[in-house]
């Protein structure tokens, strides 16, 4: 497959829709974050759609229960139903899309969701390009631009989100592997097994990608990580990084806050600047908070912004997180400084 090429100066003023893929822990879902945030800072109407926001135009789950018979059809290998949904919520977005005057950017749902879930059901490799052939033939309507994470070193890009996600994520990941249909039948195994049939994946993504009519951006993730792959891709799409400063030192905000139901979590402080916010439930065990606005932060990688309360004498009495409802867990709500 062909390397990135720059797009012209303005090429996304119009763009209907932008796509993020990668797999897990490329930072596709941070990438899309960082491209929104950079898009309404230049005036843009953006909407983000994050992969495991409830009732999701493209994923139509309200509930997590709502995956079990998915994964009961794929399972019994009934892939020309699953399929036929999937592009019936493709070819209603791309109507919607180009009257809506928003951007809309969608992270894991072309080489996410059904794709890699198709991969993960063995299911043939006719389905999964046919299923990518059709969702092309929807796109050829929509001004659209797919971006792909793609790691170079697959073991190094999981070690590196063992790191970040915990011991329990990884034994997860790695049993979804075992008892998958595909790794059942390739024979894989523990961490090996997990490497080798990522690395499949890829191989698989980049055929499937070469196949696409519409605009597609391969952002090698290398040595530098996640970090450097999301700053080269807003430099590809010609799309500049909004920064901010913080409105006070960052020590100010940190600090344990306890929410309802008594659940702690701790606001901490990275190299003297950096905030970051531990043991919030429903996220990873430390999330970074990224400054947006007047004591405002996003949470990285998370469709929830985080607002904190500060008295008349400059102390932080509270934060407030609020977003969109995702499958596992609703934005947490407020928390009170505790001490």
């Amino acid at each position: 497959m062909e390397g990135p090429e720059r797009p012209a100066p303005g090429a996304l003023s119009n763009s209907d829709l932008i796509l993020v893929e990668g797999m897990p822990g490329a930072g596709k879902s941070t990438a899309a974050q960082l491209l929104a945030l950079a898009l309404r800072g230049s005036d843009r109407a953006v909407r983000w759609l994050y992969e495991e926001e409830v009732d999701h135009p493209l994923f139509g789950f309200h509930t997590p229960e709502d995956v079990a018979p998915l994964v009961t059809e794929l399972r019994a290998g009934r892939f020309d139903e699953v399929v036929a949904g999937a592009v019936g919520r493709w070819r209603e977005l791309a109507r919607r899309l180009p009257t809506s005057g928003v951007t809309t950017i969608a992270d894991g749902c072309l080489l996410g969701y059904l794709t890699w879930s198709l991969y993960w059901a063995d299911a043939p490799r006719a389905a999964i390009t046919g299923y990518l052939d059709e969702v092309a033939g929807i796109l050829a309507s929509v001004d659209s631009v797919v971006v792909h994470l793609r790691p170079e070193d697959v073991a190094e890009s999981w070690r590196r989100l063992d790191d970040s996600r915990g011991a329990g994520w990884m034994r997860g990941a790695i049993d979804g592997v075992e008892r998958s249909p595909a790794g059942r039948r390739m024979g894989l195994a523990g961490f090996d097994g997990l490497v080798r049939y990522w690395a499949g994946f890829l191989e698989l993504a980049d055929g499937l990608l070469g196949r696409l009519r519409r605009r597609c951006l391969v952002v090698p993730v290398g040595v530098g990580g996640e970090d450097a792959a999301q700053a080269r891709m807003l430099e590809l799409l010609g799309v500049t990084p909004r920064r901010f400063g913080l409105d006070r030192p960052a020590v100010d905000h940190a600090g344990r806050y306890v929410g309802e139901g008594g659940v702690a979590i701790e606001v901490g402080v990275v190299e003297g600047e950096d905030l970051n916010v531990a043991g919030l439930p429903g996220a990873w065990p430390r999330v970074p908070l990224l400054p947006i606005g007047q004591d405002t932060f996003a949470l990285r990688s998370y469709p929830w912004e985080v607002r904190f309360t500060f008295d008349g004498e400059g102390h932080a009495t509270a934060l407030d997180i609020a977003g969109a409802p995702l499958l596992e867990t609703a934005a947490p709500g407020r928390f009170v400084r505790a001490g």
